[in-house]
């Protein structure tokens, strides 16, 4: 049986080049799924 755990990721601040890249960087490591 496959347990699926979901999380809510909210980040604030000033928008910088990469801001996206680094965070879809550390969840494919992972192998999460984006909703």
């Amino acid at each position: 049986m496959s347990e699926t755990e979901l999380i809510l990721v909210n980040i604030s601040g000033s928008d910088r080049p990469g801001v996206t890249s680094a965070l879809t960087e550390v969840l494919a490591r992972y192998d999460a799924s984006i909703l």
